[in-house]
């Protein structure tokens, strides 16, 4: 035995290091898979020997570690490293590494001259310098930046944010290389490691066509924007109103509960007409939006100025955009601000143009090019054009009460639950007074986050049809409609990327997502899915589905599809080839089809997916038909029923009816059964969102392994933020107790947010809509803990419900 071969034993271990590395690489964990990836390279213990590069798990760790440190921000190391592979004999990874360097070279172009043909140093031993250049609040200053590096390596991307939450790195992709694992996986190592292939399938990269932009080019012919201002009026109106009678509604709530409870009295104040102050506080919050914006975003997100000439030495087509476009559309230049976090995010906001800013994050810099940085700055201007920025600018510092005091009020009420957990081992009686404190806030935090997606409403149609006048003005003043639509892509691949990261949905992202140029829930399928399935495919549902605009109406954004549809539309009017490849870019018209050809092909699918609202329109219905009977018979003389007519009791009493109707009637379909055969029916996942024909009635019954992302403790009391992690993407998950929001008080079963950043085997039923997500059965770790979610029993209870009110308006309301 002692004769044998060491090595032989050492490969297994070395091939599960490599498998975990790579694994982590995927899952954006860069710190891990360094870490990993470093100890399968061969580097010696003081990081100094160059890797052997001949043997296939090297060269695979080493490939992957280009990845790694790229997107940790120690471009220094990825570029050595890739100096190295380039010398390879290997002549499919030289290949590939002669084309990652020269996408470095494009991008770091002093940098890469600067740096010697030497190894990588460890990642481990950068990582305490890069922190410590760091500020207190884990941001290196822009400026900073700018004098230690020259214009181009000021690209070195800080250690950035995400809102509040812990500062960690983030991941800062350079999506004009091509990332290595899929390379590795598909040419070098596919047949002598096949697990390990797998694993590494889903970082295939999509391959940027690099479409280009004209050169000389008409303008598109003149937009008028008669429409957009009516709609500016109108959803202004609508969405102060809307909030005036919310607040009225809460002020009388409050006080009704007050009186119900014992030992308190109710506020007097409460009683008053809150008319006068509104009008008055919104007013005096429209006068200074600008500053106190600025103030909130400073305070809670690290809000920074930026320089023209900070930003020039990250896109300088960016800095032309902006001198030219505010003087062609005779506005002021707005005031630039970054917001450290590696997402990318725009935001544009002020209430007159002459007070407007423009905040974009470090991610954003970092991740996108110079012309897509330019096209998106061309769009965020266009907000300030059209004036549709100061409506949005108001409505979002309004949602910033009930979202702030959402987040705020759960992160004070998780030091709570310390406490509580506390008391508890201790088994004293403090324990029973931080329950009651706790249930409290948990009650106040979730409150305050429904009132925060109520008040949306107002602002969906708004918000989705400003974005395509955007677009247009940007692709038509830059003339890169292509560049426009790979800045959409990119963007959405790193929020899919910084959620990743981040283990959740930041704060900033969801609380200001009616500002962002992208909605960041279809960013995390968009972003997520993007290396297993093709752009094209992933958003064919938007381009072709025949529902999808009224399946999108409580979106926050219009469909991506059809926005770069018509961005490819722009590129082929000036002659250019486009971005994306689409089956059809002209789209064909949809064929006429007689009543009983769309009966037949949409005609139960529809009426089964919109069920409640048909329920709704068919209470009025009967309603309305009682009124005519009792009108008829006393016409008649048949019955005395006249005192039917025109009793309101009796239609509003039928809408419950019919909506209890509609519930009934989609809950099976909606929710079919979970069995072993239905589960081997479903197709992949990759191929589920990929289905351009799906409407969420079409439930397929799923069964998927990944890991839950999204918050902890009572920011996620309701289950609102859920994600799960598979080999393939994110999807967001729903889940509900059999009585709804109220589960959460006595649940038995675990509470998701209890397996969060666990493993888990998710099951449950997938569905196809304008964003794609699973409604929960069960969620099981590999400990044996089951979350259970019973959306079939909540929805017969809420149609229970309805029935129940009907029935009491009709018997015991009409007729007085």
């Amino acid at each position: 035995m002692s004769s044998s071969d060491p090595s032989a034993s050492h490969q297994p271990s070395t091939n599960a290091t490599l498998k975990a590395g790579l694994t982590a690489l995927k899952q954006g964990d860069y710190p891990t898979a360094i870490s990993l990836l470093e100890r399968c390279a061969n580097f010696s213990p003081n990081q100094v020997a160059i890797p052997t590069p001949n043997t296939p798990t090297s060269l695979q760790a080493q490939i992957g570690l280009v990845t790694a440190y790229k997107r940790q921000g120690l471009t220094e190391q990825a570029i050595a490293l890739c100096q190295t592979l380039t010398q390879t004999p290997n002549p499919q990874a030289k290949a590939w590494a002669d084309k990652t360097l020269a996408s470095f070279i494009q991008r770091y172009p002093q940098l890469v001259a600067s740096t010697e043909l030497q190894p990588a140093t460890s990642a481990a031993s950068e990582a305490p310098s890069t922190i410590s250049d760091a500020s207190g609040a884990g941001f290196v200053p822009l400026d900073a930046i700018s004098i230690r590096k020259s214009s181009r390596t000021s690209k070195l991307r800080p250690q950035t944010t995400s809102g509040s939450q812990p500062r960690s790195p983030q991941p800062a992709p350079d999506d004009t290389s091509t990332p290595p694992t899929g390379v590795a996986q598909e040419v070098l190592f596919e047949s002598t490691n096949p697990v390990l292939a797998a694993s590494t399938a889903a970082t295939e990269p999509h391959e940027w066509k690099q479409a280009g932009r004209a050169q000389k080019w008409q303008p598109l012919s003149k937009l008028k924007l008669t429409r957009l201002g009516l709609l500016q009026a109108g959803s202004a109106i609508a969405f102060l109103a809307f909030a005036l009678f919310v607040l009225r509604f809460s002020m009388r709530a409050t006080n009704w509960l007050l009186v119900k409870l014992p030992f308190v009295q109710p506020i007097q104040l409460l009683y008053r007409n809150p008319t006068v102050i509104f009008i008055v506080v919104v007013g005096l919050m429209l006068a200074s939006l600008p500053w106190l914006m600025d103030a909130l975003l400073k305070f809670l997100y690290g809000l920074k100025p930026l320089s023209t000439a900070t930003l020039a030495t990250y896109s300088p087509e960016a800095t032309k955009v902006l001198n030219r476009l505010p003087r062609q559309k005779q506005i002021p230049t707005p005031a630039l601000r970054l917001l450290p976090t590696a997402a990318p995010i725009a935001l544009t906001y002020g209430s007159l143009p002459r007070f407007a800013r423009i905040a974009v994050s470090q991610g954003l810099l970092e991740q996108l090019a110079d012309d897509e940085i330019a096209a998106l700055y061309a769009g965020e201007i266009a907000h300030i054009a059209h004036w549709d920025f100061a409506v949005m600018s108001l409505a979002v510092l309004l949602l910033q009460v009930p979202y702030t005091l959402y987040w705020q009020v759960a992160t004070w009420g998780d030091r709570l639950e310390a406490r509580r957990k506390q008391a508890q081992r201790q088994n004293t009686a403090l324990f029973y007074l931080f329950t009651v404190l706790v249930y409290i806030i948990a009650a106040f935090s979730s409150l305050n986050y429904g009132v925060y997606w109520l008040l949306r409403w107002p602002l969906l149609w708004l918000s989705r049809q400003r974005l395509y006048y955007s677009d247009r003005l940007a692709a038509e003043f830059t003339g890169n409609p292509n560049g426009l639509t790979r800045a959409l892509l990119k963007t959405a691949i790193g929020v899919a990327q910084d959620v990743q990261q981040q283990q959740q949905t930041s704060y900033v992202l969801e609380g200001f997502n009616f500002l962002a140029p992208l909605d960041y829930k279809t960013a995390l399928t968009v972003g997520s899915f993007y290396p297993a399935v093709s752009f094209e495919a992933l958003l064919e549902w938007d381009r072709t589905n025949p529902h999808r605009h009224w399946l999108n109406l409580n979106q926050s954004h219009s469909l991506l599809g059809n926005r770069l549809q018509l961005l490819s539309s722009y590129a082929r009017h000036w002659r250019l080839d486009s971005e994306l490849n689409f089956a059809n870019s002209a789209q064909a018209p949809t064929p006429k089809l007689t009543w009983q050809q769309w009966l037949t092909r949409y005609g139960q699918r529809l009426a089964l997916q919109g069920a409640p609202f048909w329920g709704l329109g068919l209470g009025v219905a009967i309603g309305l038909g009682i009124w005519l009977i009792a009108a008829i018979g006393e016409f008649l003389g048949l019955w005395n029923l006249f005192w039917l007519v025109g009793d309101w009791a009796v239609l509003i009493g039928c809408l419950p009816l019919g909506l209890s109707l509609g519930i009934f009637v989609r809950i099976n379909p909606f929710f079919p059964d979970i069995t072993p055969v239905t589960l081997r029916a479903t197709s992949p996942l990759p191929t589920l969102v990929a289905n351009s024909a799906l409407l969420p009635i079409d439930s397929k019954p799923v069964q998927l392994q990944g890991k839950v992302l999204g918050r902890t403790g009572l920011a996620n009391w309701l289950s609102q933020s859920l994600i799960l992690q598979t080999d393939t993407g994110l999807l967001p998950l729903h889940h509900t107790s059999a009585v709804g929001p109220l589960g959460a008080f006595w649940a038995r079963s675990p509470q998701p947010r209890d397996l969060v950043h666990q493993a888990v085997t998710a099951k449950g039923w997938f569905h196809r809509g304008a964003t794609s997500w699973i409604d929960l059965e069960t969620l099981r770790t590999s400990s044996g803990k089951i979350s259970i979610s019973r959306h079939p029993i909540w929805s017969t209870l809420l149609a229970g419900v309805a029935a129940c009110v009907g029935t009491y308006i009709l018997l015991f309301i009409g007729g007085y």
